[in-house]
C-alpha cells in the first residue's frame, strides 16, 4: 500500500475496499466516511487513504516510534562510547608521558653511569 498516492478517488477507493462507488459515495454522503470535495462534480471527491486505512496509519505510528527510541538509545550509546574514548585517551597520554619521564631518566641514568666510568 505505500505505493498508493495518500489522496484515493472515489473509484480507485470503492476498487480496494471492494465496494461499488455507488456505496462508497452514499457513504460519503451520510458522513460515514470522510472525503473531500475539491470541486463541484463527483469526481472531485478525494479520500484519504488513511482514513480509509487507519490500520496502516497506526502501523506506520508504531513503526515510527519504535525508531525514534532506537535513535534515542543509539545516541546515549554513541555519548557512552564517546566518553570512555576520551577517557581512554586521556589515560594513553598519561601513559605516554609517564613513558617519556622514564625515559629521560634513563638517558639520564646512562649519562650518569658512563660519567663515572670514564672518571
Amino acid at each position: 500500500m505505500d505505493d498508493l498516492p495518500p489522496f484515493l478517488t472515489v473509484k480507485q477507493a470503492a476498487t480496494m475496499l471492494q465496494v461499488a462507488t455507488t456505496t462508497l459515495t452514499a457513504a460519503i454522503d451520510q458522513g460515514r466516511i470522510h472525503a473531500l470535495r475539491l470541486g463541484e462534480g463527483h469526481r472531485s471527491t478525494r479520500l484519504l487513504r488513511t482514513a480509509l486505512f487507519p490500520e496502516e496509519s497506526a502501523a506506520r505510528d508504531q513503526t515510527t516510534k519504535r525508531l525514534r527510541r532506537l535513535v534515542l538509545e543509539l545516541r546515549g550509546l554513541q555519548d557512552d562510547y564517546d566518553r570512555k574514548l576520551a577517557d581512554a585517551l586521556t589515560a594513553k597520554d598519561r601513559v605516554n608521558e609517564a613513558l617519556r619521564k622514564i625515559e629521560q631518566e634513563l638517558r639520564l641514568h646512562d649519562l650518569t653511569e658512563r660519567d663515572r666510568e670514564t672518571r
